[in-house]
């Protein structure tokens, strides 16, 4: 099996009290090897090609082994404003090339993607924080996600 550890280096609590995670650093790359199995790394960088063309690899890791395979995805929490700095890629839907598959709602699954009267995806501004995660071609199959001047 494949184990998938995501690592945002905070707990899902309210208020970001003060966590092992943030107040000391805990590698767990090393407590995995630690165990003897393998351990691959990715650090997010808001590409989901990227992130995409990470887990074909893995896939083909995982076929030719006999032993689990542990992935650690280093990922900054967006609502952690103290030390993430998001990219400020900002998105609007071009309502011309939306052909309405919904895929960036079902897939995707961001706040900021809205539908309109008309059965359009939109980008509800006051929702969107700037991450640029959605721009990636990977998620809307016509390019209709495009990003929005400054």
């Amino acid at each position: 099996f494949i184990l998938v550890i995501l690592d945002n280096r905070t707990v899902a609590m309210t208020g970001f009290q003060p966590t092992p995670e943030r107040e000391s650093d805990i590698d767990i790359p090393s407590i995995v090897r630690g165990l003897n199995l393998k351990c691959f790394v990715y650090d997010y960088d808001g590409s989901l090609d990227n992130l995409i063309n990470f887990f074909k690899n893995i896939k083909e890791e995982y076929k030719n082994s006999n032993e689990p395979i542990v992935v650690v995805i280093n990922q900054f929490c967006l609502s952690d404003k103290e030390n993430v700095k998001l990219p400020g890629k900002f998105a609007y839907v071009d309502k011309e090339k939306c052909i309405s598959c919904l895929k960036c709602i079902k897939d995707f699954g961001c706040p900021a993607f809205k539908l309109d009267k008309d059965n359009k995806v939109y980008v509800d501004t006051y929702f969107c924080i700037g991450c640029g995660v959605c721009l990636s071609r990977a998620l809307c199959p016509t390019g209709a996600i495009k990003e929005r001047g400054k």
